[in-house]
């Protein structure tokens, strides 16, 4: 199971097209749903499609991490999670976009503290 996980997670990372994207990353979701507990080592790997531009496929794919994080990859998940807020601020988006990809990021770390039973302290990040 984790192996066509994996596979279906790297077609996301390398696929261009964003609905072919969204398609894989759904098929991903169900086969979490499906098989609880066995993909939680794939969260790393899913959120490496938050390299997509796509607002919609970065959306979908720390819709999916969220619900695979655990105690064990908690510290991981917001680490990798803080450095991607960090370079997206920093990074020269067109206006319209950057305030709407930085609150995603922001709520993301927010849902991600508060399941995990942390509070945020965004002054931090």
């Amino acid at each position: 199971m984790p192996a066509s996980a994996s596979k279906f997670i790297e077609l996301a990372i390398k696929e261009s097209d964003n609905n072919v994207k969204l398609i894989v990353l759904d098929k991903v979701s169900e086969l979490h749903k499906e098989h609880e507990g066995v993909l939680e080592d794939l969260v790393m790997e899913i959120l490496r499609v938050l390299s997509s531009p796509d607002i919609d496929v970065r959306n979908k794919a720390l819709e999916i991490a969220l619900k695979m994080v655990t105690s064990r990859n908690v510290e991981e998940v917001l680490s990798l999670l803080k450095k991607d807020l960090i370079k997206t601020v920093e990074q020269d988006y067109e206006k319209a976009t950057a305030p709407h990809i930085s609150s995603l990021s922001l709520l993301s770390l927010n849902s991600l503290n508060l399941r995990c039973g942390r509070t945020t302290n965004t002054a931090s990040f």
